[in-house]
């Protein structure tokens, strides 16, 4: 586990082109979301989700709704920084589930600067796999506010 970080699955947003709450969605007879929970809780012992509040292996997971709706990950992201009860926030998203925990065990070094560190993949920058500071929640509400969505 890590210092000072609670882990946020972000499992918002209308699923549109997936067609189903992602969430839901089997993998191997195992819902995606009991995949991201397992990730979440060998970061934190405090997750929160960000979307619909279902249960995990009949532990109820401390869940909100976007705060803002509509600006796509942004907004989740936005919504688990207002909330945070730690100084950093580990966000991971629902669909990734063979997102393995070293990933965030190489990001978290980086975060003593008190800036956001994310994952680049060969797609690019990985703004849903990252750990951010909680205080920076400011920085993504004026962006919103601006109706700048992109991450």
């Amino acid at each position: 586990m890590f210092k000072d970080v609670q882990s946020a699955i972000i499992a918002g947003g209308k699923s549109s082109r997936f067609g189903s709450p992602k969430q839901k969605a089997l993998l191997m007879q195992e819902a995606l979301l009991r995949y991201a929970y397992k990730l979440a809780t060998s970061i934190s012992s405090d997750v929160m989700l960000i979307g619909e509040s279902p249960t995990v292996d009949k532990v109820p997971i401390n869940s909100m709704p976007d705060i803002i709706r509509g600006c796509g990950p942004i907004g989740g992201i936005y919504t688990a920084l207002v909330n945070a009860s730690k100084p950093l926030v580990a966000v991971m998203p629902v669909d990734m589930p063979l997102l393995p925990v070293d990933v965030y065990r190489f990001l978290f070094p980086a975060c003593s600067q008190g800036v956001p560190v994310i994952a680049r993949s060969h797609k690019g920058l990985e703004p849903l796999v990252s750990i951010w500071p909680a205080k920076i929640h400011f920085s993504f509400k004026q962006a919103i506010e601006n109706h700048d969505y992109k991450l």
